[in-house]
């Protein structure tokens, strides 16, 4: 069978990160990972997504399911697919440490059953439940290019920001690089409308992110649980 090659340098560089994160942190293999978790999307496709070998009848199917997708900006469909897959998996690999911690926690979003959707609706990434039982939405966003300490700043796309502020929703924001991250509750934090945002081409909103805002990756299971279990 002829194969595809999709990934340049960047997605390269992207999927070898998730799987040292996903190693490192679960100690699983981030195809073992995929099957473990059930996903409804084929979990043979996915593989062969990380993997850089899809198959004409792959592509021919990613581009039925994504190519219409208001999300996918400028990536090609199955670049998309490759950039939903990681996110999914970081997902998946953040709610496993913070149950680890006992906070108890679970995916929220629209594709939290991990199907490809043609129009996802937006929505909080995850969700846990504090020590009153109450219901608190945290939105996972990634780095993996060191953009946010370049530009110091994080844009968020379409009304993605209001949604987070409706829903009093916790931004949680790791930077792969350099191995740090940042979490703060999004009513404490302001936003500049941007009309048009280049790399998206369209609206987004941009937050100052500044240096003392970020924490040490290695730190993360001492902060995430000092952070949540005193939440409201």
């Amino acid at each position: 069978m002829k194969y595809i090659k999709f990934q340049n340098d960047s997605y390269k560089d992207k999927v070898s990160i998730a799987k040292n994160f996903i190693k490192k942190n679960l100690n699983i293999e981030i195809e073992n990972l995929i099957i473990k978790n059930n996903w409804e999307e084929d979990a043979i496709l996915c593989v062969n997504i990380l993997n850089n070998t899809i198959s004409v009848e792959n592509q021919n199917y990613l581009n039925e399911k994504l190519n219409l997708s208001h999300l996918r900006d400028r990536r090609t469909p199955v670049e998309y697919a490759c950039d939903l897959i990681l996110g999914w998996v970081i997902e998946d690999g953040i709610v496993d440490i913070l149950n680890s911690l006992k906070i108890k926690s679970e995916l929220n979003s629209a594709d939290r059953n991990r199907k490809f959707l043609k129009k996802p609706k937006s929505s909080s990434d995850l969700k846990i439940k504090n020590h009153q039982g109450k219901t608190i939405l945290i939105e996972l966003v990634k780095d993996y290019t060191s953009y946010w300490s370049r530009n110091g700043s994080i844009e968020l796309r379409d009304n993605k920001y209001n949604n987070l502020k409706n829903e009093n929703s916790i931004l949680l924001g790791i930077d792969f690089k350099n191995n740090e991250f940042f979490i703060m509750k999004i009513d404490e934090i302001e936003a500049t409308f941007i009309p048009f945002h280049y790399p998206f081409r369209k609206p987004a909103y941009s937050i100052e992110i500044k240096k003392d805002d970020f924490h040490d990756l290695n730190h993360a299971k001492q902060i995430f649980s000092k952070f949540f279990n005193n939440l409201y």
